[in-house]
């Protein structure tokens, strides 16, 4: 499961990316197997992958990702005091594309294109982060359908012209 620190970066990143032309998304999760008990490293844990064009599912755990697309890195344990820890910025971001594989025992959300039966779930539809673009588009289709009404009502009165 993504942690709750994770999510939270998912639901600001993703309508604010999407808002910029970024619309499609993978982000994962990213498990230190060579975390060992005690004094261990602050590594990254999620990563997310934008792209202004469509990403490609090649099965559940492999993508194809745009050029010009965007990976931000982030790490959202806490401080390290291990003499071997990773402790770099929080967030950091860099220029992504090609063949994207994802270990199967991490957590996926994307909004790829999936072409056979695997898929992943969207965190955008799991949180209501398109909420609020639904929301929009009904209250205008709404406000359009009572303008419509409004107008249909009102009568213009024939002008006569004098001769």
């Amino acid at each position: 499961m993504f942690s709750t620190a994770q999510e939270q970066y998912l639901k600001s990143l993703i309508p604010t990316m999407a808002d910029l032309g970024y619309s499609h998304y993978i982000a994962y999760t990213y498990t230190n197997t060579n975390n060992s008990g005690w004094g261990n490293t602050a590594t990254p844990d999620l990563y997310i992958v934008f792209s202004k064009q469509p990403i490609t599912a090649n099965g559940g755990y492999s993508y194809t990702v745009p050029a010009d697309s965007v990976r931000y890195v982030i790490r959202t344990g806490n401080y390290s005091s291990s003499s071997t820890a990773n402790n770099s910025e929080r967030v950091r971001t860099e220029s992504f594309n090609g063949r994207l594989s994802v270990d199967v025992y991490e957590h996926i959300y994307t909004n790829a294109k999936f072409t056979g039966v695997a898929l992943q779930p969207d965190f955008g539809y799991e949180s209501g982060v398109y909420s609020n673009y639904v929301s929009l588009s009904l209250t205008l289709s709404v406000v359009c359908i009572l303008l419509l009404f409004a107008l249909r009502g009102i009568r213009i009165p024939k002008l006569h012209i004098l001769r």
